[in-house]
């Protein structure tokens, strides 16, 4: 009997010693919801004076008023060699040696080519690699590891001219009645589609050179009857032509290229008649300058940079 009134003692002491407990946390519950805190503030003052807004302008490239020289590079031997860019790198052949050139024209690296005369050269994104045509071959540099890559394909033709797109490399054929064929790229370069005339031009005209851009291709044909040379742009996915310009250019057997400036405007290098055309988007000739020597390949080098080759070298200028 003793033992259960003392149970019954101890039960009524921690529910005692609980409730206490409890009225306490409620009593500072209530404190602190009383309680105001005091916060003084002042107002942050700025000197305006360090504040700078700039506006930037973009002074849009016009060719009849091209740069000074900024840099050059001279060829070993005098000759016509095409040229690449991957916007940070300038690739250029000289003999005996394909050539990694930065903006400051200090060439980085040297890769041996024995292979013979380079008739075009692109750069592919999506490989990270330089392709490089010869008359009847093409080739994949990778400049990074300095190695050369022979590509083996089915159709064996005669090239002309190349040009990639994020997912495909596009060549004419060097004939007239050109060809492309397309390469899927992200697909060990299997043949994909071949257009041939008059889907691509007439069968007395040849397409010297194409560059693609944006879901195009900018196409530069002549035509071997009247030996005048236009330029169109087609859709590359199923070559249907956007629009036409004829250019006051005849063609005497020199080299004519072209690529990509700012604004998707075209430029056009005549080595025939030594002048550089700017198109504008819309295939309207912005304007025309002589230019010495004789321009036979440019490329945009960056997006302030126009790498121009001439039968001496490679000049650059700022645009």
């Amino acid at each position: 009997m003793l033992d259960i009134t003392q149970k019954h003692k101890m039960t009524l002491e921690v529910i005692e010693s609980l409730t206490n407990n409890i009225r306490s946390i409620e009593n500072e519950m209530i404190d602190i919801d009383q309680k105001h805190l005091l916060i003084q503030t002042t107002p942050l003052l700025l000197d305006k004076s360090l504040i700078q807004i700039e506006e930037l302008i973009f002074e849009e490239f016009d060719v009849a008023s091209i740069s000074p020289v900024y840099k050059s590079i001279d060829y070993p031997r005098q000759g016509i060699y095409p040229i690449a860019s991957n916007n940070q790198f300038l690739l250029v052949h000289r003999e005996p040696y394909l050539c990694l050139v930065d903006r400051h024209v200090k060439i980085l690296k040297q890769i041996a080519w024995n292979h013979g005369q380079i008739v075009d050269m692109c750069w592919s994104a999506a490989l990270s690699k330089f392709f490089l045509i010869t008359l009847n071959q093409i080739y994949i540099v990778d400049a990074a590891n300095s190695t050369v890559e022979r590509v083996d394909t089915t159709q064996k033709l005669r090239w002309l001219s190349c040009t990639c797109s994020d997912s495909s490399l596009f060549l004419s054929t060097n004939e007239n009645g050109s060809s492309i064929c397309e390469f899927n790229l992200l697909n060990s370069l299997q043949a994909a589609k071949r257009w041939d005339p008059p889907d691509t031009c007439s069968e007395d005209e040849r397409i010297h050179d194409m560059i693609c851009n944006k879901g195009t291709l900018f196409l530069l044909i002549e035509n071997s009857t009247t030996g005048r040379i236009r330029a169109e742009l087609r859709s590359s996915a199923r070559l249907d032509r956007l629009w036409a310009v004829q250019l006051d250019i005849n063609y005497q057997g020199k080299v004519f290229s072209c690529c990509l400036l700012n604004y998707d405007q075209w430029l056009i290098a005549d080595g025939n008649t030594s002048r550089l055309f700017q198109l504008t988007m819309d295939g309207k000739v912005k304007s025309v300058n002589h230019y010495s020597p004789a321009p036979y390949c440019a490329t945009l080098f960056g997006t302030d940079l126009l790498a121009i080759s001439t039968i001496q070298g490679v000049t650059m200028h700022r645009v």
